[in-house]
């Protein structure tokens, strides 16, 4: 009778530890936040706390789909770049060439003849690369989100934590959705 008694709870105990277990895996949504502030500390960004210079001006041009120029509210003209994105290697395949004429007529659609406000991550003289906001949203969190660029950790290593955050906040949120995608492309050639 022990020795039964003794099996029933030992099993009782592994039957709730892996209940446990299988219950941490359905939240591990909520996990999320952790991941990408562990990305923010391998990147080095955990410590920096400081404040980007803000200029703002309005859109005038685009040069490509990263890069466009802006006057300045005293009058120069300046060109912006897109900071933490990067650029396609030359020469340009078939599929970059299209992502590019996508990238170029978004940012068109998205900044030409508005008021834009730059987050100046570097900057010489006539040139700037930097984090656009255009009525409060993030152009290039949007950029990478949507899918139309790659981001690359090197390029914000000194940026502030939140924006590195925002950053690879937004990354992972383009990775679930392609492996999303991508499962759902499967299911449907499995089921046909």
């Amino acid at each position: 009778m022990f020795y039964f008694l003794h099996r029933l709870v030992k099993w009782t105990f592994i039957v709730l530890i892996c209940a446990g277990l299988y219950w941490i895996w359905l939240q591990r949504q909520a996990l999320e936040p952790l991941y990408v502030w562990h990305d923010v500390y391998e990147n080095g960004g955990i410590k920096n706390e400081s404040t980007l210079h803000r200029v703002k001006g309005r859109a005038v041009a685009v040069n490509d789909g990263h890069t466009f120029q802006m006057i300045h509210q005293d009058g120069r003209s300046l060109s912006v770049r897109l900071a933490g994105l990067q650029l396609p290697e030359q020469p340009l395949s078939k599929e970059d060439i299209q992502l590019e004429k996508q990238r170029r007529t978004f940012l068109r659609d998205s900044v030409l003849q508005r008021e834009v406000e730059v987050q100046v991550t570097y900057a010489v003289p006539g040139s700037m690369l930097g984090i656009v906001h255009i009525n409060g949203t993030n152009l290039n969190t949007l950029f990478l989100t949507n899918g139309l660029a790659r981001f690359n950790p090197d390029y914000i290593k000194a940026l502030p934590r939140d924006e590195q955050y925002r950053f690879f906040a937004a990354n992972r949120v383009r990775e679930k959705s392609l492996e999303q995608n991508t499962a759902l492309a499967s299911l449907a050639s499995t089921n046909q």
